[in-house]
């Protein structure tokens, strides 16, 4: 090998505010650590830069993507379960980079791996921040199944309830 890339894909949640309001969001990182990645000092040449600068744009691709995907989660087990396969994802394909060029070896692939990931790029922006709309009034409607067991001397004189929960919200702006 004349190089490797130690890179990290992570997520954390973190507070945005927009106008008047502070919203919870989940924000992405993509990150290379200079310290623990190397390039032999004989093998440096444009080739070499193109081939580490595809590698790190298909996990700033994932990145994006992850973003996309943790906008639209509302637990946190669901964060996790897009990461994990978002992740895999990036090194699945980070191995077909480094298969498909020959570990860096073939100028033509690499090209095309770099135009390929340029364009996918381009379908995800930067950084997506929800649309967020004011209003003066709001409304909300909530419904719900539950049920509930009961232990102890309690069970003795009564019997399991079964519910159906129902809510409706009104909500002024202050």
């Amino acid at each position: 090998n004349s190089s490797e890339l130690n890179y990290q894909l992570s997520y954390f949640p973190t507070k945005k505010r927009i106008n008047n309001t502070t919203y919870l969001i989940y924000q992405t990182k993509n990150y290379i650590n200079p310290n623990t990645s190397w390039v032999k000092e004989s093998d440096k040449s444009f080739r070499l830069l193109r081939y580490n600068q595809v590698i790190f744009n298909i996990l700033e691709l994932h990145r994006r993507r992850l973003q996309a995907e943790l906008q639209q989660v509302s637990q946190a087990f669901e964060a996790a379960e897009k990461f994990r396969t978002i992740y895999q994802n990036s090194t699945y394909e980070i191995r077909q980079f480094q298969d498909g060029t020959e570990m860096g070896t073939d100028a033509s692939a690499i090209k095309l791996w770099d135009q390929m990931i340029d364009e996918k790029l381009k379908d995800y922006p930067i950084e997506w921040i929800p649309e967020v709309s004011e209003r003066n009034f709001g409304i909300g409607l909530n419904a719900g199944f539950g049920t509930g067991v009961l232990t102890g001397p309690f069970s003795d004189f009564f019997r399991p309830s079964f519910n159906f929960i129902f809510g409706f919200d009104l909500a002024y702006k202050n």
